[in-house]
């Protein structure tokens, strides 16, 4: 398993993954897994950790935000904590960008772990995997610790992201 996630990854950088759906694709849950493994490597690829800063066009054309559905709810850590509808993606990353701005945050890269819980009911999942956030700020490496709880939707064979939390350990 840890291979073909490696592979979906590498595959995601290779074509700036750009074919969410495709991999997107599975029966069961397995697509799920496959959405929230692409949105990480996207966020590593493009700074989304914050907001996209000297890249805001893969923030707004690229894949990331089209692994969402159309009106999304995200909590994350910075504030105001909470965007929910139409501009919830664009906004989270405006926020994102003042605040690594704010505190000199850069150089933010997400690990994963193995998921912990990876739940389906129906055209309804959700996935909670474990992160590693390394980063610096103002220069100095830091680590911090926390969980992605992603609810996500199938629309035919595609799973999208309804729902984005994360929170530090």
């Amino acid at each position: 398993m840890k291979r073909i996630i490696s592979v979906m990854i590498a595959l995601a950088f290779v074509f700036e993954a750009n074919i969410p759906g495709a991999i997107a694709q599975a029966n069961g849950g397995s697509g799920m897994v496959s959405v929230v493994t692409t949105f990480f490597a996207e966020a590593n690829a493009h700074n989304i950790g914050c907001g996209g800063l000297g890249d805001r066009s893969q923030i707004d054309k690229g894949a990331a935000s089209a692994l969402f559905v159309e009106r999304p709810s995200v909590t994350d850590v910075v504030p105001p904590w909470h965007w929910e509808g139409a501009t919830a993606f664009k906004d989270w990353m405006a926020d994102l960008a003042t605040y690594c701005t704010k505190h000199k945050d850069t150089d933010l890269k997400f690990t994963l772990g193995k998921p912990l819980s990876e739940e389906v009911d129906g055209d309804h999942g959700n996935v909670i995997v474990p992160l590693v956030l390394d980063f610096k700020e103002g220069g100095k490496p830091l680590r911090a610790n926390g969980l992605a709880n992603v609810v996500l939707l199938k629309d035919r064979e595609t799973w999208k992201i309804s729902a984005f939390t994360f929170t530090q350990q």
